[in-house]
């Protein structure tokens, strides 16, 4: 973002807040009720100022998800709704949302400027656990999702940067994943982050899928569930790099760190060659495009432990930066400093 677009921000923000104001000095809840000029909109643009004013020079993004590009977050109002959301204009970043207010912009942010609240209760669904469209764990599944639907060929290689913090409360369950990544909807995804206090998990499962039938939940030909102890990172952020190598034979690759807060360094915690990393199933037409196709998602997806729904008064959250992609580990690295 140039100078000039930096100052225009400042300046329209500015021009926001001085119409919200006006007759409202005394009076804070009138000021906040005072929908007509959308007064946070002067907030968010200072926002987006300052955050490129703090942003990393010369990194470079494939794709770049973080809070503080997206300007509102609409709730669908049914888990069976797919809305779109809406970016900073230039920005393509979330094709579809599915949750029901359970996604929240937060700022401002000391870190990251501004960041995304992921909170689930036991009614956090999204269409796929939701008759009539699907009943995939029934009640003992919760998710809020942001995806992000692009291309993918056989040897394309990405490096994936997010930073999230978990916050008091969350507990270590079934599976608890805030980022699933190549997801081509044949199975569970191929990569995620499963993540609790005092872990840093990282799933794996690329390859031909094996179950027969039905496509296999997990039943990659190379799966892999890795879980790295930690000290407790309650209320701290946990930086993460990812790189893959896309392939459905065993020529790609996986290199995945991490580096927790007051941690001055990444930690290499997976550096794995000649797997296989994205999905294929014999049972699945080609007409369908799982080949060239798939989804990044963020948020927070929970199987509750003992496959049972969780308690009525069960709620967890944490808030991430936002994913981003890029085509270097230079990149990925400086987009996180």
């Amino acid at each position: 973002m140039t100078n000039q677009e930096i100052q225009k921000l400042i300046d329209e923000g500015v021009a926001i807040l001085k119409t919200t104001t006006v007759g409202y000095a005394k009076h804070s809840i009138a000021w906040q009720n005072n929908k007509s000029t959308q007064w946070w909109k002067g907030l968010d643009k200072l926002s987006q100022a300052r955050a490129a004013l703090n942003a990393p020079v010369g990194v470079t993004y494939v794709f770049d998800g973080r809070a503080i590009n997206q300007v509102f977050l609409p709730a669908s109002g049914s888990a069976t709704h797919a809305t779109p959301s809406t970016p900073v204009p230039g920005n393509d970043l979330w094709n579809c949302i599915y949750l029901n207010s359970d996604i929240t912009l937060v700022q401002p942010d000391a870190r990251w400027g501004k960041t995304y609240k992921a909170r689930l209760t036991r009614d956090s669904k999204n269409p796929w656990g939701v008759p009539p469209l699907g009943t995939w764990q029934g009640a003992a599944s919760v998710s809020c999702e942001l995806t992000h639907v692009r291309s993918v060929n056989p040897g394309d290689v990405d490096w994936y940067a997010q930073s999230y913090k978990l916050h008091p409360g969350w507990t270590a369950e079934r599976f608890n994943i805030i980022s699933q990544l190549g997801y081509p909807t044949l199975s569970s995804p191929p990569i995620a982050f499963n993540v609790s206090p005092m872990v840093i998990g990282l799933d794996l499962d690329g390859g031909v899928l094996t179950e027969a039938g039905h496509p296999g939940w997990w039943g990659g030909s190379h799966s892999e569930r890795l879980r790295y102890p930690t000290a407790d990172t309650t209320n701290k952020w946990v930086d993460l790099i990812l790189g893959v190598k896309w392939t459905l034979d065993n020529t790609g690759w996986i290199i995945f760190a991490t580096r927790l807060e007051g941690e001055a360094a990444f930690t290499t915690r997976y550096n794995e060659i000649n797997i296989p990393t994205y999905q294929q199933h014999p049972n699945i037409p080609e007409s369908i495009p799982w080949k060239t196709q798939c989804m990044d998602k963020q948020g927070a997806y929970v199987g509750y432990h003992g496959n049972v729904a969780p308690p009525a008064d069960w709620e967890i959250s944490c808030e991430l930066r936002g994913l981003s992609r890029h085509s270097s580990y230079a990149d990925a690295k400086l987009a996180l400093e």
